[in-house]
C-alpha cells in the first residue's frame, strides 16, 4: 500500500494504482493534457471514492506504508491508464511499460 499525497490531503491505495497514477500524471503533463481518475481509496479507516485532477500542474506523492487494510480492488481502472498511457506514448501495448 501506498500512502498517496495532494493538495487537499492523503489516502491510501494499492501500490499498482498509485504507480499507475503518478505515471498517468506524468504522460499528460508531457503533452500539456490533463484528466480525472476515479479511484477507490481509505482515508481516516474509511473505504471510499476519490476524484483526482492529474495533469501538467498534478502534485502527487506516493509513499510506501504498512498498513493493516486490504488494498482497495483499482485494477480495471490500473489497466485503463495504464491503456492511455500506452496511447500518450505512442506505443500500442501498455504491457511495455
Amino acid at each position: 500500500m501506498k500512502v498517496v499525497h495532494y493538495s487537499a490531503g492523503s489516502v491510501l491505495i494499492g501500490d499498482d494504482a498509485a504507480d499507475a497514477l503518478l505515471d498517468y500524471a506524468a504522460a499528460l503533463a508531457r503533452r500539456s493534457l490533463a484528466a480525472t481518475v476515479e479511484l477507490t481509496t481509505i482515508a481516516s479507516g474509511l473505504t471510499g471514492t476519490t476524484k483526482f485532477l492529474v495533469g501538467p500542474a498534478s502534485e502527487l506523492v506516493a509513499v510506501p506504508t504498512e498498513a493493516f487494510e486490504d488494498e482497495p480492488d483499482n485494477a480495471a481502472v490500473v489497466a485503463e491508464m495504464r491503456r492511455r498511457i500506452a496511447d500518450l506514448d505512442g506505443r500500442p501495448d501498455a504491457r511495455a511499460l
